[in-house]
């Protein structure tokens, strides 16, 4: 999934060659640091992979580099917060992934136990994912839309794509 959603062009070519079977002979060379028990220093240790292993250890990898940006993103996303009503708007600051808009906006629906949208500012737009929580909406999506104020909410019930005119915003909160 953190392959999918960040992972650059060759980190998705090996996971694609692994999962079908694409070159299962070959053998990768990855380099690691490890330490020595006895010295307590870091060593530089020369791994053999398979397709598959080398393949886990990128999405090991992308994961980690996943968590690390949502981590920093995180407390500032927090400044943005509106949490004054039913749902809780944050708004993303410049630099955050779009793929990364939904698994912040379930953290912040987490945190703060009620349906959250995660906005990116476009010229003319927010756009960006909503999640749900059931316990306040059933159908936080079809909420969305039932307000008029929002250009699309596309997607699942309780996961979804928004866009919402600048200009209706303020109304919109």
């Amino acid at each position: 999934n953190a392959v999918a959603r960040i992972g650059k062009l060759e980190e998705r070519e090996i996971l694609f060659e692994a999962m079908a079977g694409i070159g299962d002979h070959r053998v990768f060379t990855v380099e690691k640091r490890r330490k020595d028990k006895t010295t307590g220093k870091f060593n530089k240790v020369e791994f053999n992979y398979s397709i598959s292993e080398y393949a886990y250890d990128i999405c090991s990898k992308v994961r980690n580099r996943q968590n690390n940006i949502i981590r920093k993103a995180l407390p500032k996303i927090e400044e943005s917060i509106v949490d004054d009503a039913g749902i809780v708007i944050a708004f993303s600051p410049e630099g955050i992934e779009p793929g990364l808009s939904g698994l912040i906006a379930n953290k912040i629906v987490g945190k703060y136990d009620k349906p959250a949208l995660l906005l990116n500012e476009n010229e003319d737009t927010y756009t960006g994912s909503g999640r749900g929580h059931e316990k306040t909406l059933t159908d936080f999506r079809k909420w969305c839309e039932d307000s008029g104020l929002v250009e699309f909410a596309q997607g699942h019930d309780n996961a979804f794509g928004i866009c919402i005119e600048k200009d209706k915003i303020d109304e919109f909160k």
